[in-house]
């Protein structure tokens, strides 16, 4: 995927899969101040792809019952945002993608070919969507 977006010379930023315990982006993930660093994940000789990489670290104060440092790593091309910006400027596309998971999980299923159709099913899935939020949101 990286090596795609960066051929076809699209800026992105995404987060980074940390895998395994040692090596790998977990090398990293280590300090206290966030910082840029490059990286070449190689899957045999002649099929790698080097990218940036952005460490972003914060401290959890409490959050979630945890404390101590947590490291957000993204790979990021040709992205006009801020080391100190990045992780406020990721956390955006959050709602896009819950959406996304919504419609998937909320849609009516149809083997009808119209568009208009489909378009007035998925519209009337999000509303019952939104009426349910909104009813939970009205109990607590």
């Amino acid at each position: 995927m990286i090596r795609c977006l960066k051929a076809l010379n699209i800026p992105f930023i995404m987060p980074a899969i940390r895998r395994g315990k040692q090596g790998g982006i977990n090398q990293f993930l280590q300090g206290r101040k966030s910082y840029q660093t490059t990286y070449t994940m190689k899957k045999s000789l002649d099929d790698y792809v080097t990218f940036d990489l952005w460490i972003i670290v914060k401290y959890r104060k409490g959050k979630r019952n945890k404390y101590g440092l947590e490291y957000l790593v993204y790979v990021v091309y040709k992205a006009d945002v801020s080391l100190n910006y990045i992780q406020t400027d990721y956390r955006k596309r959050f709602g896009i993608e819950s959406s996304y998971r919504i419609k998937n999980i909320c849609r009516i299923k149809t083997t009808n070919k119209k568009p208009i159709i489909r378009l007035l099913l998925l519209g009337i899935s999000f509303l019952l969507v939104n009426i349910w939020v909104n009813l939970l949101g009205a109990k607590s």
